[in-house]
């Protein structure tokens, strides 16, 4: 088996098809090193976020989706504080881990930062964007 990054091994099947790419391929492990995430956020982030990509200001992001309560589920084992916004929509960041998670419609995202400055203003960004839009 060949170990490739989770894009990649999407893209993949797109060219060869799923038989031969599940039978040639794995997707390799997540790099988040560089993060402050704890164990539990590492190991449910590199399970389910099939989509590593970036932000619009440039921040690593992840990107999946899930059932509405499974983003419950993540923000309670991971250590997040949750803000329901309503059965749609919510949003969790943890400010030890420097990472701000958001749900809308099953779609969710988790945005990494090594730089406190930038993880405090995509935090008060997603707060501000929650407040107002919703």
């Amino acid at each position: 088996m060949k170990y490739v990054p989770r894009n990649e091994y999407f893209e993949l099947i797109g060219k060869l098809g799923v038989k031969k790419v599940e039978s040639e391929y794995e997707i390799a492990d997540l790099d988040l090193s560089a993060y402050s995430l704890n164990e539990d956020t590492k190991r449910i982030a590199n399970v389910n976020f099939m989509e590593e990509t970036e932000d619009r200001n440039g921040n690593y992001m992840l990107g999946g989706h899930w059932m509405s309560d499974l983003s419950y589920q993540f923000a309670k084992k991971c250590k997040f504080d949750l803000v329901q916004v309503d059965g749609y929509s919510s949003y969790a960041y943890s400010d030890e881990q420097m990472a701000v998670f958001t749900y809308t419609e099953g779609d969710i995202y988790l945005t990494l930062f090594t730089d406190k400055a930038k993880y405090e203003a995509e935090k008060e960004r997603t707060i501000k964007f929650y407040e107002e839009e919703y």
